[in-house]
Parts: structure tokens; C-alpha cells; sequence
């Protein structure tokens, strides 16, 4: 008689061996059907535990969480594996980064790979010992139906959002890197600067890049116009969103724009020859546009202040949110690169 593994359960229930172990072994991030299921198929196949694997597994565990602090990056998209490699990968690679430098070990969970969501995603976090949460709410101003007890954990938010519950964030200088840029194309020679934006892009600097642009058109007696929206910054542009979008740029008699979108830089680049000096972007542009203006973001800036800002809240044992205002929050205003001249200004906070 051939003697059961786990191989052989996984095999018969279609799921990978360390499924088949950690649902022996109560593992919480699993569903409670499948810890179920598995146990039912190896009570059927006469199958147990080894007791002295389970106890070695056990120790290197206990060593694994001693040696290092865990914490938790949470989000909502759909799976880890699309944050990992969407627009949102860089903050993910940035966080590992950051927390091997800082003595942490970071795991990623989103609520929408756990069943029960948000209750049972704290159930999970306590019994990992995980009290430092590490929030990307990109696009979500309100969070309070992810349901988390908040009052288990100390949490630091990046980006925008959440605006509520309220919570200790790093964010941009979204208004000051409006202003910079501006101010930039302006020194190039631009008189006429249009401003191109998007709903996503509201949602998640809420006009401020926009209110710089302005103020900074004000200021050194450049001509600001009305913003013009496209539907999305990150896929090509319609033919009809092309038309309307050279129509604007063409009646404005425009020298220069500032844009979120490649796309948009690509189209009047090419169509009516806007010079690339000409063009301002609000993050690290394509490496095609090779002398556009631009702010030198990247994630990372932001999310190192936050992990130290968490460190310092598990120091000094610090949990909850307050639904309290104002927000208390850390702008970082990043350095505008002008790559026709080579130049930096300096970082400002």
C-alpha cells in the first residue's frame, strides 16, 4: 500500500501540498471550506501529522517572527499579484526596500482575497503577531467599510487617501510640484501653458497640481486656460478625444502643457509640434521624451518617512486612528528636473 503525503491529498483535492499543510496546521489565512475540505480528505486517507515535522515547522516560525518585526502593506485591489505588477509595483518594491533597511519583514495582504474581509483580515494580522500597518488607499477617500479594528494596530497611510477614518499620511506636494513645474516651462520661454488632466488624477491630488499651475502662471504673468480632462493618463487617447484635445490646444495657440498623460505629449508632439522642452510632467516621463521637464518622483520618497513614522508609532506603542481633524500629515516637495538643461532645483519639505 502506497503511504499518504501531502502530495497525495493536494493531488486529489487539486491544491498545492503547502495548502494541503498549512490547513492542517489552523493556518488563518486560509478559508475555513478549505481548512475543512483538506482536513476531511486526510481523515478519509487515514492521514496524521507528523509530530516532530510539526514541531520543527513551529520553531522555525517562532525564530522567523523573533528575529524580525512584521508588518503589513493592505490594499483593495482585486489580488497581491496585480499590485505587484501594476502601476502600484513600485510603492510594493520600494516598501521591501525600505524595510530591510529599517529591520522589518513586510507581507501583503488585500481584503479582497480575505473571506470575511476586514474582520477577519485583523483576525489575521493579530494571530501573525502584526501590529504595523502600512496603508495604500490609492483612489479610495473613504475606507471605513474596509471594516479593520483599527484600534489593534498603528497604521501610516501614503498618497492622498484616506481621507477618512483620519490617519498619520506621506503624501506629495502636489500643489508645490504643480507650481515648480510650471515655473519651469516658463523659464524655457512659455507664455501660453495649458494644463491636461484626468478623473483618476483629481481623485488623487484633488486639483492641488492644478492650483499651483495656476498660481504659478499668476505670478511670473504667463496665460493659464481652462483644464482640459481625457478620459484616462495610462491608454492611448480616442480619435474623437484626439480631435477635441487638438481643437483646444490649436483655438489656445498654447507653447507648452502640463500633463499627467504620455499619450497626450506624444499626440501634440507630433501633430503640432510642440517642442519637448516645451512639455512638463508631474512624475518620470517615458525615456522617448528626452528633453521634457518633469518632477523627479518616486516612491520611495514618500514611503520611507512613512515606515520610519510607523516604526516610531510601534515604539512607542501607539494604535488606532482618530476620526478627529485636521489629518496630520507630511508633505514632501520633490525636485523638478529640467533634462534640456541638466539641472535640479533643490528638495524641498
Amino acid at each position: 500500500m502506497n503511504r499518504v503525503t501531502c502530495k497525495t491529498i493536494a493531488a486529489s483535492l487539486g491544491v498545492s501540498a503547502s495548502t494541503v499543510s498549512r490547513a492542517l496546521r489552523n493556518d488563518p489565512r486560509l478559508k475555513d471550506e478549505t481548512i475543512e475540505k483538506v482536513k476531511h480528505a486526510a481523515a478519509e486517507a487515514g492521514y496524521q501529522l507528523d509530530p516532530r515535522i510539526s514541531k520543527a515547522y513551529t520553531q522555525v516560525l517562532n525564530r522567523s517572527h523573533s528575529s524580525l518585526q512584521h508588518i503589513a502593506l493592505i490594499h483593495n485591489k482585486p489580488t497581491n499579484q496585480q499590485f505587484r505588477s501594476g502601476p502600484a509595483k513600485a510603492y510594493w518594491t520600494a516598501a521591501v526596500k525600505v524595510s530591510n533597511r529599517l529591520g522589518f519583514a513586510i507581507d501583503m495582504f488585500t481584503l479582497q482575497e480575505v473571506q470575511g474581509k476586514g474582520k477577519r483580515l485583523s483576525e489575521i494580522l493579530q494571530h501573525r503577531g502584526i501590529e504595523g500597518l502600512l496603508v495604500c488607499a490609492f483612489y479610495e477617500p473613504d475606507i471605513r467599510s474596509w471594516n479593520i479594528d483599527w484600534d489593534q494596530f498603528s497604521a501610516v497611510a501614503v498618497g492622498s487617501s484616506p481621507q477618512r477614518p483620519t490617519m498619520l499620511k506621506v503624501d506629495t506636494d502636489d500643489y508645490g510640484h504643480g507650481y515648480d513645474l510650471t515655473k519651469t516651462l516658463i523659464k524655457e520661454g512659455a507664455r501660453k501653458i495649458g494644463y491636461i488632466s484626468s478623473p483618476d488624477q483629481i481623485a488623487h491630488e484633488e486639483h492641488r497640481s492644478a492650483a499651483g499651475y495656476r498660481s504659478a502662471c499668476d505670478a511670473f504673468h504667463a496665460k493659464a486656460y481652462p483644464i482640459h480632462m481625457v478620459k484616462n493618463r495610462n491608454t492611448d487617447g480616442s480619435l474623437q478625444e484626439k480631435r477635441q484635445l487638438s481643437h483646444w490646444f490649436g483655438n489656445g495657440k498654447m507653447d507648452a502643457i502640463v500633463s499627467a498623460a504620455p499619450w497626450v505629449a506624444d499626440y501634440l508632439h507630433k501633430t503640432h509640434d510642440l517642442p519637448e522642452r516645451r512639455i512638463g510632467f508631474p512624475f518620470r516621463p517615458p525615456e522617448r521624451f528626452k528633453q521634457a521637464q518633469y518632477v523627479d518622483y518616486d516612491p520611495e520618497t514618500i514611503v520611507s518617512p512613512a515606515l520610519q513614522l510607523l516604526k516610531d508609532q510601534l515604539f512607542s506603542q501607539k494604535k488606532g486612528v482618530t476620526y478627529e481633524e485636521p489629518t496630520p500629515s507630511l508633505h514632501l516637495r520633490c525636485p523638478v528636473v529640467s533634462r534640456s538643461h541638466k539641472d535640479k532645483q533643490k528638495t524641498r519639505i
